[in-house]
């Protein structure tokens, strides 16, 4: 079965890597950018399906998202648009970064979803903006991230390393805030899913 996530910007070391399940990252640089976009590609032994509905149930994500302290929906026209305010804590001196990012969901084909952001307001931020794709793949899952932020701070640069290991051990943790879900509370995952196909049904509509 061949994915319909473009695997080509990926060297045969990278493609053994993957599908050794082990997480792919490559970034590309933004002109006038302190940050680059960021791109993460990895296969998962998880059900398509499921694993976007874990991914896209945002007010959940406080619950296992790093220092995330506030995920809350704050309007929905589902599925193009769910807007999530956040509050992340932030070590100190820093204040605490709040934020405010909207949502599109939707079926792109059979088992192939797509998951996109775009931010509102934000305390740290000019701009953010990506999108993550799931698609079924060999009866696994290939799981695309990619994000772009351009910090407000005139020293984000020096922070590019630690943004970028965060941002991937963000990621490994949601994998495994999944697995323990499906693995302990079936029926919190079986809200996830219904919440889920509830979003999407709005698109046939």
């Amino acid at each position: 079965l061949k994915a319909n996530i473009d695997i080509s910007a990926l060297d045969r070391s990278m493609r053994d890597k993957l599908f050794t399940g082990k997480m792919i990252m490559l970034e590309e640089k933004i002109e006038n950018a302190a940050w680059p976009r960021i791109k993460f590609y990895k296969l998962l032994e998880v059900d398509t399906e499921e694993f976007a509905a874990f991914f896209s149930d945002f007010a959940s994500q406080k619950d296992y998202v790093p220092n995330l302290i506030t995920s809350e929906v704050v309007s929905e026209n589902s599925p193009d648009k769910v807007d999530v305010k956040y509050e992340l804590n932030l070590p100190w001196p820093l204040s605490n970064a709040k934020y405010l990012h909207s949502h599109k969901i939707e079926v792109l084909k059979e088992h192939h979803f797509k998951v996109s952001w775009l931010m509102l307001e934000s305390t740290v931020a000019d701009e953010v903006q990506g999108y993550a794709e799931f698609v079924k793949f060999n009866n696994k899952t290939l799981w695309y991230y990619e994000n772009f932020t351009r910090p407000k701070s005139s020293l984000a640069g020096l922070f590019e390393g630690s943004m970028k290991f965060d941002t991937g051990k963000s990621l490994e943790i949601t994998v495994q805030a999944f697995e323990s879900l499906k693995r302990d509370n079936s029926a919190k995952l079986q809200q996830s899913i219904n919440l889920w196909r509830k979003r999407v049904s709005n698109s046939t509509k």
